[in-house]
C-alpha cells in the first residue's frame, strides 16, 4: 500500500507546485453553502441560516449552481449578485430587493469562487 500512496502523493505535490492550490478544484472544494457563507463575511454557520439571510429555500440553496440563467431580467439579476460580493458584500448589507432570487445568489456564489 505504502509503494502506492508514495508516488500519488509525489504526483499531488508537483501538481501544487506547476498550477498552485487555489487552482487545484479537487483539493480544496467548498459547497455552496461555504461558499454563500464566505461571502456573508460568516466563519461558519447552517444552510438554514443561509437559507434566512438570502431567502432562498435550502433546496434551493443546496441545488443552487444547477440554475440556468433564461432572459436578460436573470442575467441582471445574476451580474448584480457577482459585482456585490465582488465589492464586499456582507450580510449588513444585503440589497432586500434580493431576497429569494436565486440567479442573484448564483453570482455571489460564483464571485465567491474566484477569490
Amino acid at each position: 500500500m505504502k509503494n502506492i500512496l508514495l508516488p500519488l502523493l509525489t504526483l499531488v505535490q508537483k501538481m501544487i507546485k506547476l498550477k498552485g492550490h487555489k487552482q487545484m478544484g479537487f483539493l480544496k472544494m467548498k459547497t455552496n453553502t461555504e461558499l454563500l457563507m464566505n461571502a456573508l463575511g460568516w466563519e461558519g454557520g447552517t444552510v438554514h441560516q443561509v437559507a434566512k439571510v438570502t431567502g432562498l429555500k435550502v433546496l434551493t440553496i443546496l441545488d443552487l449552481d444547477k440554475e440556468k440563467i433564461l432572459d436578460t431580467y436573470q442575467l441582471e439579476m445574476y451580474n448584480r449578485g457577482y459585482r456585490w460580493a465582488c465589492e464586499g458584500g456582507k450580510e449588513n448589507n444585503v440589497p432586500k430587493d434580493s431576497k429569494g432570487y436565486p440567479l442573484f445568489w448564483l453570482g455571489v456564489m460564483d464571485a465567491q469562487k474566484q477569490k
